[in-house]
């Protein structure tokens, strides 16, 4: 009789294992990259959110006639304010850093703060701050610290008096001021708070209170809070209304008495007298054969240190412009806390193909220089501009493939 064998089942078993093996794969890719996405995401949402772990925040609620809150929380409700972090304007955000690609039969920029012409950047921000005069108005804040729980609460009330950028007919009966205040707490830095914005006021009542903790009392005199108000503008750069700093150690009595104490402070204006900002050294070069012009920022000297802030963190900016249009852009890496920072860095701008020697000559250059840590983030220190007759770019058209290094003042912007 013939033998009849069982079937072969093992090249079935290699196909589900297969099978198993490619699904598990798949699976694990699928996980990994839906975590990976919600990372980015997550980290997109806390760039964009003016927050500290050490800094909770909640409403102030009634004040009395004298200017201190009515019903203040005794010392125990320092060590169970919840951690949270103060809920503010993103105004201050700068948009992403995107180069533009050059073309010369299309000269349409789009109008951003990063695409608006320095004339109208400063007609919006700079110039506008110059013109508010002396008088800034006041900022009322409370101040209370528990030693038991290292806790200093800070209470941003009211302002008084803002100067307005835009001032309206009288019959207008309107405000354009958007202001909102930021707190730092120096020398450190490391404890930031922000109010939300109050839109159509010069007169906003805040009444928002943040905690922070982690000042020891034997050291609390030696911090000062830096205290700015700033107008939110939704276009351009916020425009600083005022600022003042004021010393811990000038209030009496704040770690004894455990009390709240409320003090109205006179704003001011910034000390700029002088125009020049320092000075940059430049390096360019154009190349025909690579159809680019080589641009390399060497270093920057005597870069003014704020009043207030202390030193700076200085970048650059930097824009090749085609008549009078900002057609590509790049950017250096920050310099932590430096007024002879040393860059060292090179960009190449591409032409585009086809151009000519009278194409050259519409091409200048901007430099914008910033402080990545100012008032207002990537607040505008000053500017070089390189035009098609600057002596300079003028040199290194006539010499191609020479690198030519020249030092430019930075003018206020």
């Amino acid at each position: 009789m013939p033998h009849n064998s069982a079937p072969d089942t093992r090249d079935g078993s290699i196909g589900l294992e297969s099978q198993l093996l490619i699904g598990g794969a798949v699976l694990v890719a699928l996980v990994a990259a839906v975590t990976i996405l919600a990372v980015s995401r997550r980290k997109k949402r806390l760039t964009r959110e003016f927050s500290s772990p050490l800094i909770a925040t909640a409403p102030l609620g009634g004040l009395k006639a004298n200017g201190i809150k009515a019903g203040a929380p005794s010392a125990s409700a320092f060590r169970k304010s919840p951690i949270q972090s103060p809920a503010g304007s993103d105004g201050t955000t700068s948009p992403q850093c995107v180069p533009l690609t050059p073309s010369y039969s299309s000269m349409n920029v789009t109008t951003n703060a990063e695409n608006v012409q320095p004339a109208r950047l400063r007609s919006n921000g700079a110039a506008a701050a110059a013109e508010l005069g002396p008088d800034r108005g006041t900022l009322t804040l409370s101040l209370q610290y528990d030693p038991s729980s290292a806790a200093l609460q800070i209470g941003i009330i009211k302002c008084e008096g803002l100067p307005e950028l835009t001032p309206l007919p009288a019959s207008a009966g309107q405000c354009k001021l958007d202001p909102y205040v930021k707190v730092r707490v120096m020398p450190e830095n490391q404890h930031r708070m922000k109010t939300r914005v109050l839109k159509g006021t010069k007169d906003p009542n805040f009444d928002e209170i943040f905690t922070v903790y982690g000042l020891a009392a034997n050291k609390l005199r030696e911090h000062s809070l830096h205290l700015a108000v700033l107008a939110f503008d939704r276009y351009s750069r916020d425009t600083i209304l005022g600022e003042i700093i004021y010393p811990l150690g000038a209030t009496d009595d704040l770690i004894n008495n455990n009390e709240r104490r409320a003090v109205t402070l006179a704003l001011r204006g910034r000390d700029e007298v002088s125009e020049t900002r320092g000075e940059a050294l430049i390096s360019m070069a154009y190349n025909r054969q690579s159809n680019s012009i080589n641009f390399a920022l060497m270093k920057m000297k005597d870069l003014p240190k704020d009043s207030t802030m202390g030193l700076a963190d200085p970048y650059a900016k930097i824009y090749m412009l085609y008549n009078g249009q900002r057609m590509a852009r790049h950017k250096t890496h920050v310099k932590k806390k430096a007024t002879d920072p040393v860059f060292n860095e090179s960009f190449a701008f591409e032409l585009p193909a086809g151009h000519t020697t009278h194409d050259l000559d519409k091409i200048s250059f901007e430099v914008l220089v910033l402080n990545k840590d100012g008032v207002t983030r990537n607040e505008l220190i000053g500017q070089v501009h390189l035009d098609c007759g600057a002596e300079q770019w003028v040199s290194c058209r006539a010499q191609p493939g020479k690198q030519v290094a020249e030092w430019h003042r930075i003018i206020k912007f």
